[in-house]
């Protein structure tokens, strides 16, 4: 009678168990779900915000076609000295307006800078808070791409946000994982 009371205790023990690493799958299941929304919300908002800037822009650029259309009507009437010199004017408003659209004039390209960056940190801080800045940033030009400073813009970071927050924490120490690109790890 003895063993009849340890076995159905020993069944009724595996049958919690089984039920509590069900309910920890169904768990780690929500919590995939979840995150995956939560990356879709936050994409759903860069894109949003990113059209509503496009929107805005292509606004503004309507408005300066349409005066500089009015403005070339009103200069072809002015006679021919003057009109030469406000054509003249015109075209470099023109492109100060460009220039401005794309982010001003060029700037060095990000490595560039991180090269002159990095030894003026050095001494001043954390020697190990520079280093990983440094990586840090050179993986993101890794991700985004070498360009002046000035033409990142913050979805180029928002995404590079994005997928490190898809990369399983233990990439370098795990061997599948470390031959990957964290494109690949983050899938």
């Amino acid at each position: 009678m003895a063993n009849m009371d340890r076995d159905d205790l020993v069944e009724e023990l595996q049958a919690l168990l089984v039920q509590v690493l069900a309910d920890a799958e169904a768990t780690i299941a929500n919590l995939h779900r979840q995150r995956e929304i939560e990356v879709k919300t936050v994409t759903l908002r860069l894109q949003t915000e990113r059209y509503r800037d496009q929107m805005a822009t292509q606004e503004r650029l309507q408005l300066l076609g349409g005066r500089l259309i009015g403005l070339r009507e009103t200069v072809q009437q002015l006679p021919a000295l003057q009109r030469d010199g406000i054509l003249a004017q015109l075209g470099e408003l023109k492109d100060l307006v460009q220039m401005s659209l794309d982010g001003g004039a060029v700037r060095p390209l990000l490595l560039d800078e991180l090269a002159k960056w990095t030894p003026l940190r050095k001494g001043h801080a954390a020697d190990k808070k520079v280093k990983t800045d440094d990586n840090r940033i050179r993986d993101f030009v890794t991700f985004a791409g070498d360009r002046p400073v000035n033409k990142y813009k913050f979805s180029d970071l928002q995404a590079f946000t994005n997928l490190l927050a898809r990369v399983p924490a233990n990439m370098v120490k795990d061997p599948r994982l470390r031959a990957m690109s964290r494109e690949q790890a983050a899938d």
